[in-house]
């Protein structure tokens, strides 16, 4: 249930302050509506969809609350601004002067540089500005890319490296290959009606481990005789029908 302090945040309230967003709040609803162009409501039924995200993406902002220092986004307008700006120019390098030039043009509101004592016209350092995309990204497209002192808080996630010369584009084309090439392609393999994650682990004999990180779906672990499998099918959903075909076919 919302909280009353919940519902007096908006889009201009403090991405690191103590106030996360509720996930009946209106502020989670312009945070979905900002990342997916969606028409979801205070009140919305629809909401109750990304309950499983909404987990995800306050415990991750909340784990980059140590190192907000090095992040140049201020407020959720700022995040919701820099996944725009980064979903048209997703072919750009991160380090192009094309998504680069979105840090170049942000300026602190008067009211939080007056709470937090920062300058309108402090430029942010390129590692405020790399930190910043790699937030935004893990927030947005759930891939884990930045800051390695955060696997100390997410263990067991696979690491994924991304390089500056590199896109958003060319991030999800090499981690999530559009197509597999086989040599028996099953064009005729149909999966039963009745294969669900209980039969999966009957006839398997592996144990099903529930993963916020697209990178590792249906990560096999022999050892452990488990098999992940990525579970925010509201998420690919949001990719799949954006305007920005930026999602991935992990069926």
């Amino acid at each position: 249930m919302a909280t009353s302090n919940s519902l007096e945040l908006d889009l201009n309230t403090e991405l690191f302050s103590v106030k996360l967003p509720d996930s009946a709040g209106p502020l989670w609803s312009r945070v979905l509506n900002g990342f997916w162009d969606l028409d979801l409501d205070h009140g919305g039924t629809r909401k109750r969809d990304y309950i499983a995200y909404h987990q995800y993406f306050v415990t991750e902002l909340d784990a980059w609350r140590c190192y907000s220092d090095n992040v140049s986004l201020h407020t959720y307008q700022d995040l919701v601004d820099l996944v725009k700006h980064l979903k048209e120019n997703a072919s750009a390098p991160r380090s192009s002067p094309e998504v680069l030039t979105f840090f170049g043009s942000r300026r602190t509101s008067a009211a939080l540089a007056a709470q937090t004592s920062l300058s309108q016209t402090e430029a942010p350092t390129p590692l405020q500005c790399e930190n910043s995309i790699f937030l935004a990204v893990r927030l947005w497209l759930m891939v884990n890319v930045g800051h390695p002192n955060l696997r100390k808080i997410f263990p067991g996630k696979t690491q994924i490296t991304w390089s500056q010369d590199d896109s958003v584009e060319g991030l999800l084309a090499a981690q999530f290959p559009s197509f597999l090439q086989l040599s028996h392609p099953l064009t005729d393999f149909q999966y039963p009606r009745d294969l669900n994650v209980y039969e999966l682990e009957r006839i398997t004999g592996l144990v099903v481990v529930w993963t916020d990180h697209l990178a590792d779906h249906l990560r096999l672990d022999l050892d452990l005789r488990s098999i992940t499998l990525y579970h925010h099918v509201s998420v690919l959903k949001c990719h799949k029908f954006s305007d920005k075909k930026l999602y991935v076919d992990i069926r």
